[in-house]
């Protein structure tokens, strides 16, 4: 595993922290990957799956009551290989996990011989006043977002905001 020249900025926030890191070269790409993500065909909007489904696409088995007013794909949306703008994005993503790995562990750790999978990837488009909110990934010690576009979004209203929460009283 190479690491790249990729940026990352470290936010305290609770009792763990948040990495951030910006796409060298992103606007590039950035019309062919929202392309790409237009072009994918969605998962029912505002879903509810049956009992004992899991595992089908989607997050959890039950009702999704912490998002409205939004498209969500499947999660399985780097298994497509085949666009160059978005295997782009996948090697960003890696190099990103690689360098963010490689800082807290102060580059002390080999990882020479390391593979990262994501496991699930999914998109999400969301309309105006939809929001997807408190949730957890269960068995997933890291999570990612990547903001193809954040549109007209601003801090002044409740659309497009992500509130991250203190994980200590909702892990189990």
């Amino acid at each position: 595993m190479n690491k790249k020249n990729v940026e990352i900025q470290i936010r305290p926030l609770h009792h763990f922290s948040i990495f951030e890191s910006m796409m060298p070269d992103y606007n590039e790409i950035k019309e062919d990957v929202k392309s790409y993500i237009y072009s994918v065909k969605p998962e029912v909007e505002d879903r509810i799956r049956p009992e004992n489904s899991y595992p089908l696409t989607g997050i959890g088995p039950h009702e999704q009551r912490h998002k409205r007013g939004l498209l969500e794909s499947n999660p399985n949306l780097f298994d497509d290989t085949s666009n160059p703008a978005l295997n782009k994005l996948i090697d960003f993503c890696h190099s990103t996990v690689t360098n963010i790995i490689l800082e807290v562990n102060k580059s002390v750790v080999d990882t020479s011989d390391w593979r990262i999978g994501f496991f699930d990837s999914w998109f999400h488009i969301t309309k105006d006043g939809g929001y997807h909110d408190y949730h957890t990934h269960y068995g997933t010690p890291w999570s990612g977002i990547f903001y193809v576009d954040i549109g007209d979004s601003n801090f002044l209203d409740v659309n497009d905001v992500n509130r991250f929460y203190s994980p200590m009283n909702h892990i189990p």
